[in-house]
Parts: C-alpha cells; structure tokens; sequence
C-alpha cells in the first residue's frame, strides 16, 4: 500500500468537520436556556425594536428583535442561568431629517431617534435573573 501524502489529512479533515458540525449543530443547547417575553412602552406593546441580554462582563449576550410586543430567544441561541443587564431600543418611526442636512445617507441616520428612555437601554439599570423557572419576561416602560 503506497502512501500518498495529504490524502488521510485531507479525509481526515473532511471526518473532522463532519464530526464538528453534528456536534455543534445539535438539539444539544448545553445549559443555555430560551428566552421569550413582552414589552410594553407607554401602555400598548411595543411595536417594533431590539432587545438585548447581557452579563455585567458582556462575556455572554443575546439579543432578539420586537416585533408586536413580544420577543422569543430560542435555546440555541439563549443563555446560561444568572443575573442580565436588559437593554431595549425603538427607533422613532416616520421623523423627518433636520432641515439642515442634504439627502442621503448621513440623513437616514438623523431620522432613527430612539424613543425609549436612557435607563433602559444605553444607561440601562434594568436587569432579571435567568433560571429554569424563569425565562419568560414582562417589561414595562413608560415614556
């Protein structure tokens, strides 16, 4: 039997990434768990924005979009038990951008204005802690 170089490298690796993608794309979620919930602002849910979950070391994070006033993390992409700082962010729908810029791209930016209050997304004092028995959450912001 005559060996050719690279050959057993080459179906090794091939057995390797095979190995490595039923591994990690699995059922199997490790100990992260699902995160879903809904967020209210002023009263009525919110119709759209993001969510964000982060551990005070921003070590472990997810995040979601709202859409209708709910959110739904499933478990692959979930998080350990523990404490989480939660950020929630809607952007002004339908503003005009200042007089005083020219159209285009640097105008887009001026148009999304956040809507929710500092304290609970970039100076967000907001935090819940993840268990099995609670993953589910309810979020109230008034204006």
């Amino acid at each position: 039997m005559n060996y050719v170089p690279g050959a057993c490298g080459y179906v090794g690796c091939v057995l390797a990434a095979i190995l490595f993608t039923a591994i990690g794309c699995g059922a199997e979620t490790g100990d992260r768990l699902p995160l879903s919930g809904k967020v209210q602002f002023n009263g009525q849910p919110l119709e759209q924005g993001t969510i964000e979950f982060a551990s005070a070391d921003r070590q472990q994070q997810t995040g979601a979009v709202i859409q209708g006033g709910t959110f739904d993390i499933p478990a692959t992409q979930g998080l350990p038990p523990g404490e989480y700082i939660v950020r929630i962010s809607s952007a002004e729908e339908g503003a005009a951008p200042p007089p005083d810029q020219p159209p285009g791209p640097e105008s887009i930016n001026a148009v999304n204005l956040e809507r929710i209050p500092a304290e609970f997304n970039s100076n967000s004092k907001l935090k819940v802690e993840l268990s099995a028995e609670q993953t589910d959450f309810q979020f109230e912001i008034p204006n």
